[in-house]
């Protein structure tokens, strides 16, 4: 097993991506966020973050990763934001009520 790389595309400037004087720095940049451990962000043309990478981890690594308002967060109880966060309380309530509903429908389903 290799490394994966968790990646958000924000479809706002995505048609970007085809134009030949950005995608040769897009795809550059894009491959440095797949190489580190570090979280970043993309950015292409006047869009600063078109793409944001939560940093590479080992494939044995599972991440609980959220999707939420425009971003993602990985619940990580290692790496806690630094203060008191709001948002980092919805996603984590987020991910224990939708965890919970699919475990439950997926053992009615299986039984």
């Amino acid at each position: 097993m290799g490394f994966l790389t968790p990646i958000l595309i924000r479809n706002y400037a995505v048609d970007m991506i085809k134009d030949e004087s950005y995608s040769q720095k897009f795809c550059e940049d894009l491959f440095r966020a797949c190489m580190t451990r570090e979280e970043t962000s993309v950015s292409i043309g006047g869009y600063c973050n078109l793409v944001e990478s939560l940093g590479c981890k080992h494939a044995d690594e599972p991440r609980l990763i959220v999707v939420r308002g425009n971003t993602m967060v990985e619940l990580n109880p290692y790496k806690l934001p630094n203060s008191k966060n709001e948002f980092y309380e919805k996603c984590a309530k987020f991910a224990k009520m939708e965890s919970l509903d699919f475990l439950k429908k997926y053992k009615e389903r299986y039984k």
